[in-house]
């Protein structure tokens, strides 16, 4: 999870053939994609609203937001983090800082071992 900031940013809730949007169970949503600062030129990220008031449809261009940005194949998607997304990211960077600090990897046997350091 990184800040962004959105470049550009697309919403639509009908396909090229002015089709709405739905899901196999017939649900409708809105398609929604972004550019932003961190992504490589010219490259959309896209994510799929189910709700009026999901976040995601309130961004706009210039805005700066944390977002959650993974690559599957071709293909970039985005989504903006939960608050136990962020509280997981901080638990993994205190538990790092914590049980990480002391410990080196003996690289002729590959196990961790204590370092001197004096607290």
């Amino acid at each position: 999870m990184e800040n962004h900031k959105i470049v550009k940013f697309y919403s639509s809730t009908k396909n090229k053939k002015g089709e709405e949007y739905r899901t196999k169970e017939g649900k409708l949503y809105t398609r929604v994609a972004v550019q932003t600062d961190l992504l490589p030129q010219g490259t959309w990220a896209s994510a799929n609203a189910f709700n009026p008031d999901d976040p995601i449809l309130r961004l706009k261009e210039g805005d700066k937001v944390i977002l959650k940005v993974w690559q599957n194949g071709d293909w970039w998607n985005f989504k903006m983090p939960s608050r136990l997304d962020l509280l997981e990211e901080r638990v993994i960077e205190l538990e790092s800082t914590v049980f990480g600090a002391g410990k080196t990897e003996n690289k002729s046997t590959g196990k961790e071992e204590e370092s001197d350091i004096p607290f």
